[in-house]
């Protein structure tokens, strides 16, 4: 479940997602991967993090069109914030 966005420490913003799979054997991650593949329209193989594959915060580069990509994020924000 993408519970939306906050702020971390260092001033960036970052979604909060919310997953069943607990952290054992990368489920945890598999299933992020799944969720964040499934909103921006690629498949789970475009979804690498970069940093923090043991921790809550992590950093994941999506492999596709640039300008799609942020459009749909954009869309996914105006719906997340009642728009």
């Amino acid at each position: 479940m993408v519970a939306g966005t906050v702020a971390i420490s260092d001033g960036r913003v970052a979604l909060s997602l919310r997953v069943a799979a607990t952290p054992v054997a990368g489920t945890a991650n598999a299933a992020m991967k799944a969720l964040l593949a499934n909103m921006l329209g690629v498949g789970k193989a475009a979804i690498t993090i970069t940093s923090g594959l043991s921790a809550r915060l992590k950093m994941v580069e999506v492999a596709g069109d640039k300008d799609a990509l942020v459009a749909r994020l954009i869309s996914w924000s105006a719906r997340a914030d009642g728009s």
